[in-house]
């Protein structure tokens, strides 16, 4: 299913950059309690951040513009609320830094071809 895809796939956004953007639009935004994580889980989350960043690469795409926000339980009209400015100010983040830093690929090593980089993981395991 996964073909010639790497183990290991990561956005092509600047992750450390989309987070201090973020962190700057939530200091309005009472009650967000947020963290980072390069972890999305075991089950249905990590499948689907993995195969949306595999639709990516197995277009040989420039970017993987795909990132994951874990969205807890939200039982008041009020956390439904802080739960929209958080996702509303992600957005906002991952806009600004793509249009200020623009993408890079943590995964590809400079110089090499998408076949060689993928040599590399293989033997990296």
């Amino acid at each position: 299913m996964w073909g010639i895809c790497p183990n290991v796939l990561k956005p092509t956004f600047n992750c450390d950059d989309v987070w201090r953007r973020w962190q700057q639009h939530l200091q309005v935004v009472e009650g967000a309690d947020t963290k980072p994580s390069d972890d999305p889980g075991n089950f249905m989350c990590a499948f689907i951040y993995y195969a949306s960043m595999a639709w990516f690469w197995k277009r040989e795409a420039e970017e993987r513009p795909v990132m994951f926000l874990h969205v807890p339980d939200c039982p008041t009209q009020e956390d439904v609320e802080v739960g929209r400015q958080v996702t509303a100010g992600l957005i906002r983040a991952l806009v600004e830094s793509r249009e200020n830093l623009g993408v890079f690929d943590p995964i590809k090593k400079e110089g090499l071809t998408k076949e060689e980089n993928e040599l590399m993981d293989a033997t990296e395991l």
